[in-house]
């Protein structure tokens, strides 16, 4: 992670002098420091420095040397020494500053800052940095949101910006040894080139197979940070300013710019360079659009606010570009910008910086964009994606619910980590749902909703879509309740649905269903299939026949009966319904009724007992982290007993039944709960037992042990915690021969 520190990558100009024995060290380390060989350049100055009587003339070079290559601990030694014999200047003091947050030394990080503002005045970082402090603690606490694990792909060479390509494949830059006759070595940071590899991504993130990627975007330079549009087949990457030849820029470095190729019979051809770039700045780490029309990308080109910047650049239909645009001063500082990825979908940017109040080192923002794509606002995105070392990089997947992140905070080393993450991060505060007739379950096309706020004016108004859906933004300025409404009609009622969005919250689901306006009852008995006694507390579920979402559901009362009103009908209806109870087997039965003039359906409904091995094993609980699918230690001694089991039973089968709690969205928590079956199944079926032994399934929030009523009445958030836990569960279900 050490070139985007200055996001140039800067290769000198190798003269052809040759130093002579008699020369000295210490003219050998100068030469290293000015041909930017930092890497070299420490460690010849660390010998001159063990002769040298005059050692204060040389603590600048090896303090540079040390920042540039990343060693922190080094860096900060030798810049607070300069700072004791009074030998620093604004720059030096500056950065001691700021490499003191990535020592979580936050309070002598301040005390620096503040003297670096009285002596030299305040600066747009010194000024954030100082005035927002008491933030510090807030961002350190782990959000509820992500979830983050570090990949098995690592090595012991830098690893980094990982990025979707198609077909389940990823790219990753990396700087490990080529398999190349002659492996260059990149003196800045003493290890090797940066080249691009393609790997594949399973459902859960884990990356393998790695290989370097086919064709002509491979150099004897530095290759990295690709993107891709799908719409285009084009590929958008970072390389040194390379294209045959190298070009300088007027100090004799090369500079980076972005280049254009074609994927084509799984090779990269036709690199071309974007008309932007230039030999005298530097452009890099894009990110495109994904209808292809805007590439977002790193710069330090003149004009700028300091550092590299983010600038955009609308692509036109016949793939000509326009004039970069600086996002400007809420996402530009006088620092660095770096590694922009752009989700189209929720129109968010997001990027990491070294100038805005963070962690420490690079943070990861999220930046809200208007529809006309200026910027709204910034966010940090807090731990544990950011932490006190350096964290870029950052990209998820369509729907936001899991992606990667790159980082130096396990051993210095970059290294690729993966995430899930349980809420979309989205410009606007959203409302979306679907419309659909409560009777059929059908969607229903060209619905108007309205979104009023609380005195009732419109703020908003949609017609649901071809599959019943619609999404409505909230205004920005909107605060307190809002309501979902429609009109009634000469076919189904009116609707209103009042909610509110927290502070925090960007995101209400709100599912409009309409009621015909012919009404009837659906009663029934759930009794014991085996013994005849009535169950009580039995969950008695209407599902949409064509998506499995739950329209209503009721629980049976101590006479086993239930009733479930305001069903509306029409001559024949088809219901679908599930009956469920802990212990018993589930019982799904599909209703169709031509009514004429009945009012009601009644239901004689039996539940057969079931067997769970973790019943029959005493089994402790098979629970996962909040966000998590993998397998817990403690959790696969377990699962070894239910492996025993199937062995000692080899004519049995089952079914394990994952569930999750009620926090994060439905669709994202049925996505976890498949996830958390899967791993449990996977791990049963690694010991040996056969596939068509275990089956899955998730059930994601559908049945709570613990309901959402229940826990909001708790009074301390570790109290609900605790009831979350027990909602993160699985089961063993004995199958029914």
């Amino acid at each position: 992670m050490k070139f985007y520190k200055i996001l140039i990558f800067v290769l000198p100009i190798l003269t052809s002098s040759l130093l002579t024995g008699q020369e000295l060290r210490k003219s050998f380390a100068d030469k290293q420091f000015k041909l930017l060989k930092y890497y070299y350049a420490a460690e010849a100055y660390e010998d001159v420095l063990e002769r040298s009587e005059d050692s204060l003339s040389l603590i600048p070079n090896i303090t540079i040397s040390y920042d540039k290559i990343g060693n922190v601990e080094k860096a900060v030694a030798w810049y607070k020494f300069m700072h004791r014999e009074d030998h620093i200047d604004s720059i030096g003091l500056l950065r001691l500053g700021l490499l003191h947050r990535k020592l979580r030394n936050y309070d002598l990080s301040l005390a620096i800052l503040i003297e670096h503002s009285n002596k030299y005045g305040r600066t747009d970082i010194t000024e954030e940095l100082i005035t927002r402090h008491e933030e510090i603690s807030k961002l350190k606490e782990d959000s509820e949101v992500f979830e983050v694990r570090e990949l098995s792909i690592n090595s012991s060479a830098s690893e980094m910006a990982a990025s979707y390509f198609k077909e389940g494949k990823v790219v990753v830059t990396s700087s490990r040894k080529s398999l190349l006759p002659i492996d260059r070595v990149y003196a800045w940071t003493g290890g090797h080139y940066y080249n691009l590899y393609m790997g594949e991504s399973d459902s859960i993130g884990d990356i393998s197979g790695l290989k370097p990627i086919k064709g002509d975007v491979k150099t004897k330079y530095h290759e990295a940070y690709l993107a891709y549009d799908k719409e285009t087949d084009y590929i958008y990457f970072t390389r040194n300013n390379y294209l045959g030849s190298v070009d300088y820029d007027e100090n004799k470095e090369i500079r980076t710019k972005i280049y254009r190729a074609k994927f084509v019979d799984s090779k990269f051809k036709d690199v071309e360079e974007l008309p932007f770039n230039s030999a005298s700045y530097s452009c890099g780490h894009p990110t495109v659009s994904s209808d292809g029309s805007k590439l977002y990308f790193v710069s330090d080109m003149p004009g700028g606010y300091g550092g590299s910047d983010i600038y955009s650049v609308d692509i036109y239909p016949n793939r000509e570009y326009g004039e970069p645009k600086n996002l400007g001063e809420k996402v530009n500082t006088s620092n660095n910008e770096v590694t922009p990825f752009y989700h189209s979908k929720h129109n968010v940017l997001f990027f990491s910086s070294d100038g805005h109040m963070g962690l420490g080192g690079y943070d990861v923002f999220v930046a809200k964009l208007s529809k006309e794509g200026e910027v709204k606002g910034i966010e940090n995105l807090g731990s544990p994606i950011n932490s006190s070392s350096d964290d870029i990089s950052f990209m998820n997947n369509e729907v936001q619910s899991m992606g990667y992140i790159s980082s130096n905070r396990s051993n210095g080393i970059d290294n690729i980590f993966s995430f899930s993450q349980a809420t979309a991060i989205r410009s606007n505060k959203v409302v979306e749902g679907y419309v659909f007739d409560l009777l059929t379950l059908d969607t229903l096309e060209g619905v108007e909703i309205f979104l009023r706020n609380q005195e009732g004016s419109i703020l908003g108004i949609v017609q649901s879509d071809s599959l019943g859906a619609y999404s409505l933004d909230l205004p920005d300025d909107h605060q307190g309740v809002f309501t979902i409404t429609t009109e009634a009609t000469d076919s189904y009622t009116a609707f209103h649905q009042a909610s509110e969005l927290s502070s925090s919250e960007y995101f209400s689901k709100i599912d409009v269903g309409l009621s015909p306006l012919n009404k009837l009852f659906l009663t029934g008995i759930v009794n014991n299939a085996e013994t005849g006694d009535v169950i009580d507390r039995a969950r008695v579920s209407i599902i949409d026949v064509d998506t499995g979402d739950t329209i209503q559901e009721v629980f049976t009362n101590s006479d086993g009966r239930f009733v479930i009103d305001d069903i509306i009908s029409e001559d024949i209806i088809t219901l679908d319904i599930v009956i469920d109870k802990d212990g018993f087997h589930d019982r799904e039965e599909r209703v169709r009724k031509d009514f004429g003039s009945a009012s009601n359906i009644d239901l004689d409904l039996s539940l057969h007992p079931s067997t769970d091995l973790v019943e029959v094993l005493s089994l402790n609980p098979i629970y996962f982290s909040l966000n998590g699918w993998d397998i817990r230690n403690e959790s696969k001694v377990e699962l070894d007993k239910v492996v025993k089991w199937l062995i000692e039973h080899p004519k049995e089968s089952i079914e394990v039944r994952s569930h999750t709690d009620a926090q994060g969205t439905h669709q994202y928590n049925d996505w976890l709960s498949e996830q958390r079956a899967k791993a449990t199944v996977d791990y049963i079926i690694a010991k040996g037992i056969s596939r068509d032994r275990v089956s899955g399934k998730g059930y994601g929030e559908r049945r709570l042990k613990i309901s959402s009523e229940e826990i909001s009445k708790l009074k301390t958030q570790k109290e609900k915690d605790a009831m979350h836990q027990l909602n993160r569960r699985s089961e063993f279900i004995v199958v029914e021969k």
